[in-house]
């Protein structure tokens, strides 16, 4: 049920361990609306996702981590959001960084704002250094407009 403006958009695959407190935690302190984004995880994801306030849209196959925002960005643009923001599932992006985000929007100095969430310089150069044992990996959260959907639906 559409209750704002603005969803919080969380693509997930098999984080059936901290779905429940990242959709808690943007549903305790906001009013917006999440959309969890299930891609086809093998666990309880989905169940503890709704359980704890989303809706929940189980993807058919799985698609990945950019297909899974895509579907939740037009499935909220064709609900009538006006914004959405994406978030990790697995709590890396902090709920309380979205009145930060949203400050130069709500103000009118841009149209969209990405956020990064930059590791303490033990772990980049643990990270750096180690690429070949998982990498530097990007944690970015992303706020998109309206103004944005009309690039997403051209034809």
């Amino acid at each position: 049920m559409k209750r704002s403006t603005l969803a919080v958009l969380i693509p997930a695959w098999n984080e059936e361990a901290t779905i429940a407190d990242v959709v808690g935690a943007v549903c305790k302190d906001y009013s917006y609306d999440v959309i969890v984004i299930d891609d086809v995880s093998r666990d309880r994801t989905a169940e503890r996702a709704a359980a704890a306030g989303a809706t929940v849209l189980n993807l058919p196959m799985h698609l990945g981590a950019w297909g899974t925002t895509q579907t939740g960005i037009r499935f909220a643009l064709k609900r009538g959001y006006r914004r959405v923001i994406t978030m990790d599932a697995d709590g890396q992006h902090p709920p309380s960084a979205i009145p930060d985000l949203l400050a130069p929007i709500v103000c009118g100095e841009t149209n969209s704002v990405i956020g990064s969430c930059i590791p303490s310089e033990a772990v980049w150069q643990e990270n750096w250094h180690g690429a070949s044992s998982g990498g530097l990996r990007a944690l970015i959260l992303l706020i998109l407009l309206q103004a944005f959907a009309s690039m997403i639906f051209q034809p």
